[in-house]
């Protein structure tokens, strides 16, 4: 065995010479047409033993050119099809930086060491412990990544590479890769896949599709990018004002007079949920451009989601007042 692809012709999926001679040429994704970054992705899930529909790479901005990066899923997955053992064989703190050797073996004795290194400097409590957990967590999935001749990047190396963004394009599964946005935008969620959904439903959120996990600590919320630290946390902020007291006088937004609570408390299709839904749309578009959205709208998209999730009222609830109001 020289390397751990899949190298069986029944499962080996060609690329078109169109598709091969733009990767070739360029090596950036984004110049792709959708049907042959279809192609790609599923050609390299193919080519590695991995299912396309569990979602094993993402889309990542790197450098000016939209490339793949593996997910937690991806490593998981190789490491049952090969059997690979993992173990720790160093940790060491130098300079204020965490170093951890991982080795990993396959079945046959095919091996490969890799190290994952965090900085830790000032760290201290559930920070220092959370980061020298992820620095063991990097190194065995780098390890596992290089012996089976993934040459890519694994998604706890992102945040450490400057410049490199989770390519956030709305609703955008694994088998259709990133395509620009009709105008105008709608703000519509895809259907979770099942095994997401059910996962969702018991930390106890709701599996329509408003809301679907991007990693372990963030979420898409009507395809807005929320950390689940703002999202679980709204009942901490939820009484706050939506507007600043400073800003509420020239404020010609419906949300100037509610605080967030009360926002989700608005009538479907009413006021409050259409300044809602207008945020989250104008959040949408500008993470197509690489932007991220603000905290003012991560919150309105948790907003927009518990005003839609809330339970059924007994009784209709209050109409938003009727004043002359711009969405935002």
């Amino acid at each position: 065995m020289t390397d751990l692809i899949s190298t069986d012709k029944q499962q080996q999926q060609p690329l078109s010479p169109a598709t091969l001679e733009a990767l070739v040429v360029g090596g950036d994704l984004s110049k792709l047409t959708t049907m042959q970054r279809l192609e790609y992705y599923t050609a390299r899930c193919t080519r590695a033993g991995l299912d396309p529909a569990t979602q094993p790479f993402q889309y990542l901005n790197l450098q000016g050119k939209l490339t793949l990066y593996a997910t937690k899923t991806c490593t998981d997955q190789l490491s049952s099809l090969h059997g690979i053992r993992l173990s720790i064989i160093g940790q060491e703190t130098t300079e204020g930086t965490r170093i951890v050797t991982v080795r990993a073996e396959t079945r046959d004795g095919r091996a490969t060491e890799e190290i994952g290194a965090l900085p830790i400097a000032g760290l201290k409590g559930d920070a220092l412990a959370n980061a020298l957990m992820k620095c063991v967590t990097k190194a065995k999935r780098r390890a596992v990544l290089s012996l089976c001749g993934l040459g890519m990047m694994d998604e706890t190396e992102i945040e450490t590479v400057s410049g490199a963004k989770p390519y956030a394009s709305g609703t955008v599964s694994t088998l259709q890769p990133p395509a620009p946005a009709p105008k105008p935008r709608v703000v519509q969620a895809e259907v979770v896949p099942a095994a997401i959904a059910e996962g969702l439903e018991t930390m106890g959120y709701s599996s329509d599709g408003a809301l679907e996990p991007m990693s372990d600590d963030m979420l898409l919320v009507y395809n807005v990018r929320v950390p689940v630290k703002v999202f679980d946390g709204w009942a901490s902020w939820n009484k706050w004002d939506c507007i600043n007291k400073e800003k509420q006088a020239t404020s010609k937004s419906a949300l100037k007079d509610y605080t967030w609570a009360q926002a989700a408390e608005g009538a479907r299709d009413g006021k409050r949920e259409a300044s809602l839904r207008w945020v989250v749309g104008k959040a949408v578009e500008e993470q197509e451009t690489g932007k991220e959205p603000s905290l003012f709208a991560q919150r309105c998209a948790v907003a927009l989601y518990k005003l839609h999730h809330r339970p059924a009222p007994e009784a209709e609830p209050v109409a938003d007042q009727d004043y002359d109001t711009v969405p935002w």
